[in-house]
C-alpha cells in the first residue's frame, strides 16, 4: 500500500512538471482569443484528465 502511494506521488510530480502541447495550446489560445477561451480550454483539459484517471483506476 505504501509503495503504491509513493509511486503515485512520484508519477504525479513527474507529470505535473512536464511541459507538453497542452501548455503551448493554452498560451496560444490566451494570446489569440483571450482569457475566457483559454480558461474554457483549461477546464476541458482538466475534465478529460479527471475522467481518464477515474477510468484507469
Amino acid at each position: 500500500m505504501q509503495q503504491a502511494i509513493l509511486e503515485g506521488i512520484e508519477l504525479g510530480l513527474l507529470l505535473s512538471m512536464m511541459i507538453g502541447p497542452v501548455f503551448f495550446a493554452l498560451i496560444t489560445t490566451s494570446i489569440d482569443h483571450g482569457f475566457r477561451q483559454a480558461a474554457i480550454l483549461a477546464l476541458g483539459v482538466f475534465l478529460v484528465t479527471c475522467c481518464t484517471s477515474y477510468l484507469l483506476t
